[in-house]
């Protein structure tokens, strides 16, 4: 970035690239993955041609078992924060109750 920051707007892509490639301390996944059902993966990871593993039906399949998935322990994990923050505010304002 330069110095007077007058190019900000260049390095937006980049930080929503790694927003979203990183992993999310309540859910355990990164928001590419909950949305797309797979880990990304910069185009230097790809060191080889990848081969064909599926055929569309099996893809589609797997795919939504992994997203489904995915959504089902994220959905149990954010409950689970929910309350641990609940507790933690009952905890909290009963100090303050007078």
């Amino acid at each position: 970035m330069h110095e007077d920051q007058t190019n900000w707007d260049k390095w937006v892509p980049y930080a929503d690239y790694v927003y979203n490639t990183t992993m999310h301390m309540t859910t355990a996944y990164t928001p590419f993955e909950l949305v797309y059902g797979f880990k990304s993966e910069i185009p230097s990871a790809l060191r080889e041609i990848p081969n064909v593993q599926y055929n569309y039906g099996d893809y589609l399949a797997e795919l939504r078992r992994r997203l489904q998935s995915a959504h089902e322990v994220t959905r149990q994990k954010l409950i689970l924060s929910k309350e641990r923050s609940k507790e933690h505010y009952d905890k909290n304002s009963e100090t303050f109750e007078i």
